[in-house]
């Protein structure tokens, strides 16, 4: 038997002391350290008898099984996240643990099994241990699932994109190697503050000048440390920034261009220069196969015309890291509230109307992937 949004919303809001008291108790020991995030997770499982394992220290996998008997049976992974760049840093978990306590509502009217991850300060090198675990496996994962909160969306809206829903994420550190002098002679100096000025600019001019401007794509830089004081001229000068895209090509080529800028910059004012260049997550597409899925889940909780196909703002996430294993989808959730009165979006980037929208819908499409309708990504 299927369960409708309006049942899940209800369901929602039958837990609603429970998600509220996790959301300030989650807060407090996010405030204090890893170790004190764990521990709470845990108790709060143990509590509800939800099965659970540790996992790599970084991440906590709590186990649902569905209780009706089908010959099929379906494996889905739901992913949460503390994410400290966030409008919202601790709403994935939280959403996540809503969406747990659903599943556990719901256990006798499903079969298969819900993996739910519990994810502290996603980046690549945990990403990239969760993968040589068994999260992916015993049993083996058919689709991953998971949403996130948007600071930039109103509340009653969704994002899903058709490709990809994040760019890549790379770090490029450049050392520029002048020679350092008093202020009162300049020209015995190779100012490296002056050649870092130069390079900011034509490193800029990649994103404007060299690259198809429908592609997305950025180049940023976000970091600059030099000199010592005021009457010397710096001998050295340290950028640092990053660089991100949707299009392997494009990916290359601003790698290329930057060692490329910076290296012949530098030679000309007879610098040199190093260049560290750190790819940090990769692009992340949707499995083309589940967006119809996706999509018909979600016009089950709003209209049409509040489902966006297009990307507001080009993320990184390193849900890359499963979405290049194993058939995968990700979608935006608004949480941006709107005021009632004046009819226009306020500052607010919380807004605890989101469960009934990112909650219900990652319910919705867990619940109705496990009764096969979510294609055959096996």
């Amino acid at each position: 038997m299927e369960i409708t949004p309006i049942e899940l919303k209800k369901i929602t809001q039958l837990y609603s002391k429970q998600i509220n008291q996790f959301t300030k108790s989650l807060q407090q020991n996010l405030a204090a350290n890893f170790a004190a995030t764990s521990k709470f997770i845990q108790t709060t499982l143990q509590t509800l008898k939800i099965n659970f394992t540790v996992i790599n220290q970084i991440g906590i996998l709590a186990t649902i099984n569905g209780e009706q008997n089908t010959a099929t049976k379906k494996v889905t992974l739901l992913r949460g996240t503390f994410n400290p760049n966030s409008s919202a840093p601790a709403l994935e978990l939280v959403n996540l643990f809503a969406t747990c306590l659903i599943l556990k509502h719901c256990k006798k009217q499903f079969s298969g099994t819900v993996k739910l991850l519990f994810q502290f300060d996603p980046i690549t090198s945990q990403s990239s241990k969760l993968l040589n675990t068994n999260v992916l496996k015993n049993p083996n994962v058919n689709a991953v699932f998971t949403t996130f909160p948007a600071g930039n969306l109103p509340t009653g809206t969704f994002n899903i994109s058709p490709n990809y829903f994040a760019g890549s994420n790379d770090h490029f550190a450049i050392k520029i190697i002048g020679k350092g002098g008093h202020a009162s002679t300049p020209h015995s100096t190779v100012d490296a503050v002056y050649i870092a000025a130069q390079l900011i600019n034509s490193l800029h001019a990649i994103v404007s000048r060299k690259i198809n401007p429908f592609i997305p794509r950025i180049v940023s830089i976000t970091k600059i440390t030099a000199g010592s004081a005021t009457n010397i001229i710096a001998d050295t000068a340290d950028l640092y920034g990053v660089a991100r895209t949707t299009d392997p090509k494009t990916q290359a080529f601003i790698k290329t261009e930057i060692a490329k800028i910076a290296n012949e910059i530098c030679t000309m004012n007879d610098a040199k220069c190093t260049i560290t260049y750190t790819p940090v997550s990769n692009i992340c597409c949707n499995d083309k196969k589940l967006l119809p899925f996706v999509e018909n889940n979600l016009k089950q909780i709003v209209k049409s015309q509040n489902i966006n196909h297009r990307l507001n703002e080009l993320q990184t996430n390193d849900f890359a890291f499963f979405a290049n294993n194993i058939p995968a989808f990700g979608f935006s959730t608004g949480i941006k509230a709107v005021s009632k009165t004046s009819k226009t979006k306020s500052a607010s980037t919380t807004d605890q109307a989101f469960f009934n929208y990112g909650t219900v819908a990652l319910a919705l499409t867990t619940l109705n992937y496990l009764h096969n309708q979510g294609g055959k990504n096996d």
